[in-house]
């Protein structure tokens, strides 16, 4: 769904810890979070835990945080892609296009 280069902006700014419930040491561990609204490019993606083996997660250019612990290993923590949405042409700004429909006054 994802691509490294691919320009994404996040939904949701509630980021959760292991088991899907809201573990305050995440803050520790990624002092650096996406804000919702904001537009992000994704770096690269990794595999955070065992039990999603399916999901990667999102690193992004804009954001870097430390590499941490897990079970699985030492490295720096990812973001669940469900939380952002890729950027196509759909959410730009189409001004440009309906100024070209309007009407240009004619010379006299």
């Amino acid at each position: 769904m994802f691509h490294i280069g691919q320009r994404v902006v996040c939904l949701d700014d509630r980021f959760v810890g292991e088991n899907r419930v809201f573990d305050p040491t995440f803050i520790t561990r990624c002092p650096n979070l996406p804000v919702k609204g904001h537009v992000y490019t994704v770096r690269g993606f990794v595999v955070p835990y065992a039990w999603y083996p399916a999901t990667l997660g999102i690193l992004l250019e804009e954001i870097v945080n430390p590499p941490c612990p897990y079970f699985e290993g030492t490295f720096e923590p990812s973001f669940f892609p469900s939380h952002f949405r890729p950027i196509t042409l759909r959410n730009a700004d189409i001004s440009v296009f309906t100024a070209m429909l309007n009407k240009t006054p004619e010379k006299v």
